[in-house]
């Protein structure tokens, strides 16, 4: 019954769009100062959909575009695009099922001083392929969501600029492969000013968040919710002192508050950092630095949560059973060029770091210095690096020294173009305060064009880094990829693998250092291959395999997930109707189903007709 409402009053939504613009356009003839475009395609199709509630149907789509403007397209413009079961099959929509929706836009006093802007976006029964931290690939998912956004700013000449930013989402989502739901909410607001007064360079900002999101049973949890929220403020200014020296500052105070049981956090911390950076000769430059954190833990689980940075060039110290407390590091560094090719830099800094249930401070004074040479070597170029370290601290490593040493070379080889390169380190001072890395890394690209046309690529690259003394710290990826091309035809492949750890939740998207409780290790493996074919102008035929391989452990449990995809499309053009086909497999099992997942298979045929309206 539902599904039926939905269906209706999309229909309704599409009747009033065109008769909106039917109407629209004997304005434009009455009239001048309506402008209205209206292009769209529409589809007839059938679907076979077949995952043990086996369904097929005739369908039609339609996805349109309805623009226009009132007076003057810079006072008032807008953009309506609704859609009707659109996939991958009839349109360029990524998904498999029958997706539906509107996404509108309209400005406001576009291209003056005060311009604004609206955003709204609907979608129902919309696939989505989904990324968590760490994963070597995608999973899918099938949901519906809602967002709407606001942005608005003052910029006159001479006056302090305003922008004003608001807006709020929700979405609910399946998983394929489980019985669990995830859902996610969000609302914002950030209201920013700059000035240039005197010289100086001013801006300031407040931004407020609220995140809702369920944790995905892909890292082994399972419909638990975490609520986060952060609201703060941050100043900033810079100014250049003489011709060859600029300072500047930045100044931000931040709450946040998240219920991840894991690491329950709700603090209020500051951040500064401080810069004067001088270049007194075209062969020199100079930075004298400080950075300061007053809650180092609330600061980096806040940026993951909101998908920013750490500001600065701060560290992530080491998190133990202790929660990480205060954190400064100042120092300069320095860099001097003897000739273009010929470089030497060294650095030396001061790293403090306390914890907030113990009187523990941890103290480190670091020298780092290296040298850097490139040339033409043999027809091709040729960089080398060389890098000498030193740190003492209160804990226990004194007088450690480290040495790093890289290298790179590209060069067309026979009419291959090739590229490698390799890095190496060892007993490197670290971002954490007091302790030591060790890291290697290489990397072969060649390309060739072969005859006709055709070009062939192979690369690959290898990494893998550790922090003495610290099992979690220990972080490793591989990657290969080769592609065949010809005028008509391509294929290609690629492999990846990498092992780390991380949050289950926030946009990272690759391993953190332990540096914050909570973490999970994972560890994945990803391969897959594509081909496309061109046997006449207007007909293309592509397609692609994928599999994904993912292992989580978590504090709780060990998940184990798997991912197969299989898709093959055809598309034939001719004049403005596309006549299209397809099929695709989907099998995806997480936890309990790893050893037996979840199946859907797709078919479609059908065809569509672009239709320039007005």
């Amino acid at each position: 019954m539902g599904y039926r409402k939905i269906q209706i009053g999309w229909l309704l939504v599409l009747t009033t769009v065109l008769t909106l613009a039917a109407a629209a356009s004997a304005q434009v003839t009455v009239g001048d100062n309506i402008q209205m475009g209206l292009a769209g395609d529409a589809s007839v199709g059938w679907t076979g959909q077949y995952d043990g509630q086996d369904t097929s149907s005739l369908a039609f789509g339609f996805n349109g575009n309805l623009t226009g403007s009132y007076y003057n397209p810079k006072f008032l413009n807008w953009r309506i695009n609704p859609y009707y079961n659109q996939s991958r099959f009839n349109s360029n929509f990524n998904s498999l099922t029958a997706a539906k929706g509107i996404n509108a836009t309209a400005g406001l006093f576009t291209g003056s001083n005060t311009p604004i802007e609206f955003n709204f976006q609907k979608a129902y029964d919309a696939q989505n392929l989904l990324n968590f931290p760490g994963t070597t690939g995608s999973y899918e998912s099938r949901g519906n969501s809602t967002s709407f956004d606001v942005n608005a700013g003052v910029y006159y000449e001479d006056y302090p600029t305003l922008n004003v930013s608001f807006g709020k989402s929700v979405s609910n989502y399946e998983v394929l492969g489980t019985d669990a739901n995830g859902s996610g909410d969000s609302r914002f607001i950030t209201i920013g000013s700059s000035y240039t007064v005197a010289g100086f360079d001013l801006s300031g900002r407040f931004n407020g968040n609220r995140i809702g999101t369920t944790l995905s049973p892909v890292s082994g949890f399972n419909d638990q919710k975490i609520n986060s929220s952060q609201r703060g403020f941050t100043l900033s200014a810079n100014r250049r002192l003489l011709d060859w020296m600029r300072w500047g500052t930045t100044y931000s105070r931040t709450h946040f508050d998240t219920d991840y049981a894991l690491n329950p956090t709700n603090a209020t911390f500051s951040i500064v950092n401080s810069d004067l950076s001088m270049t007194p000769t075209s062969k020199l430059t100079v930075n004298v630095f400080t950075n300061y954190s007053s809650n180092l833990n609330a600061q980096i689980i806040s940026g993951i949560v909101a998908g920013t940075q750490s500001s600065g060039s701060m560290a992530q110290p080491l998190a133990t059973t202790e929660l990480l407390s205060s954190y400064l590091d100042y120092g300069a560094n320095a860099a001097y060029s003897f000739t273009h090719r010929l470089t030497a830099t060294a650095r030396v800094d001061r790293r403090e770091q306390n914890y907030s249930q113990s009187n523990i401070a941890v103290t480190s004074d670091v020298f780092s210095s290296g040298i850097s040479y490139s040339r033409d070597l043999l027809g091709g170029s040729f960089g080398v690096h060389y890098g000498f370290s030193w740190f003492d601290t209160n804990s226990g490593n004194a007088g450690v020294t480290g040495h790093s040493a890289s290298a790179s070379y590209t060069r067309d080889v026979l009419g291959f173009n090739t590229g490698m390169g390799a890095q190496y380190a060892r007993n490197v001072a670290s971002a954490l305060t007091g302790y030591s890395q060790d890291t290697y890394s290489g990397s072969l690209n060649v390309a060739h064009r072969l005859w006709r046309g055709w070009n062939a690529g192979l690369g690959g690259s290898y990494g893998k880094s550790s922090i003495n003394g610290l099992n979690e710290g220990r972080t490793s990826i591989e990657t290969f990829n080769a592609v065949l091309s010809a005028p008509r035809f391509s294929i290609s492949g690629n492999y990846s693998k990498n092992a780390g750890n991380s949050l289950p939740f926030g946009n990272g998207t690759g391993s953190l250092p332990p540096v914050i409780p909570g973490l999970i290790l994972y560890s994945g493996t990803s391969w897959g291959a594509a081909a496309g074919f061109n046997p006449k102008r207007r007909l293309h035929i592509t397609a692609s395999f994928s599999h994904t391989q993912y292992h989580t452990d978590n504090i709780n449990t060990v998940t184990n997930t798997l991912s197969d995809r299989f898709e093959i499309r055809s598309e034939y053009r001719w004049r403005q109707m596309t006549f299209n086909g397809g099929f695709a497999h989907i099998a995806q099992g997480i936890g309990v189903n790893f050893n037996n997942p979840d199946t859907l298979n797709v078919i479609y045929f059908g065809v569509s007709r672009h239709f320039d309206i007005f």
